[in-house]
């Protein structure tokens, strides 16, 4: 957390630190242009590839900060944010289970 408030400046920086960070999709996306000797167009799918994981850390840390304005009105004693780590556990978990399901049916049934 940073030591200040949260501004659009500390947004920007944030979006530009992670879409500048080597990805390993992004280094089999470069080295594959490489093997096709097409280094430019790689080079711009990465450049593209890196705008795009900026501006989605960028719109998260505008709803993380829309977000926390939400929950200071919801007192902390609450039985919402007592249950709301189960509840989004329990979420992860059936999102998990359906895409095992999924991918064990196209896996023994690939019609």
């Amino acid at each position: 957390m940073p030591a200040g408030p949260i501004t659009a400046r500390t947004l920007i920086a944030l979006g530009i630190s992670g879409g500048i960070a080597p990805c390993p999709s992004a280094v089999v996306v470069l080295l594959a242009a490489i093997a096709l000797h097409r280094i430019a167009y790689g080079l711009v799918l990465i450049a593209v590839f890196s705008l795009g994981l900026a501006s989605v850390l960028i719109v998260i840390g505008v709803l993380a900060v829309c977000a926390q304005k939400f929950f200071e009105r919801i007192p902390a004693s609450g039985h919402i944010l007592r249950w709301l780590p189960v509840v989004s556990a329990g979420a992860i978990v059936a999102i998990g289970v359906l895409l095992t399901q999924q991918s064990i049916g196209a896996f023994y049934f690939p019609f």
